[in-house]
């Protein structure tokens, strides 16, 4: 059963942030096929804030963070009554045994986690700036037509983001199903 629960949980995350790749990337190349007059009349911060937080923020704030609810909270309520019904002792040193289990775990995955952590700032850090020079030197962009060129930048950073946002994620919460 935790077999099945993390498998569909790498699933979920993993589709979750394939879908952000593609908004963002069909955000940028929506960009780039606007003609100059709207870089003049939209500021480039906006316009990079709505392709990287917003997009990150509706994939963690909604997609994955609805479907992990939905799911955890039906299944910790029927578990939990009924090993309370069933044996409350027992179930509270169950608790307490998968507490301390879920604890050791924890310290022993750090490390693993803290360099995932800085890959993924890395990717991110990539990702902005490619976006920040695409959308700040929009003018020269245009008139050497190398939009192609830092869209596909853009997407190779955003494809780095989208691998690494569900290995951190699924390292993070491997305890619990261990």
């Amino acid at each position: 059963a935790n077999t099945v629960a993390a498998l569909t949980m790498w699933f979920q995350y993993r589709t979750s942030w394939n879908i952000a790749h593609r908004l963002a990337t069909r955000l940028v190349g929506s960009y780039i096929r606007e003609p100059y007059q709207f870089f003049l009349q939209t500021n480039s911060a906006d316009l990079i804030k709505k392709v990287v937080p917003e997009v990150n923020t509706l994939t963690t704030g909604v997609l994955v963070t609805g479907i992990q609810l939905v799911a955890r909270g039906f299944v910790s309520i029927v578990i939990f009554g009924l090993l309370i019904a069933v044996n409350a002792p027992l179930a509270l040193m169950a608790i307490l045994l998968l507490g301390g289990t879920y604890f050791l775990i924890f310290l022993s995955r750090r490390t693993y986690l803290e360099r995932l952590g800085q890959e993924r700032l890395d990717a991110n850090l990539e990702r902005f700036k490619s976006l920040n020079e695409l959308l700040t030197g929009i003018k020269a962009l245009k008139v050497s037509h190398a939009g192609p060129f830092f869209y596909d930048r853009y997407r190779k950073a955003s494809r780095r983001v989208t691998s690494v946002h569900p290995k951190f994620q699924m390292v993070s919460l491997l305890p619990k199903y261990i």
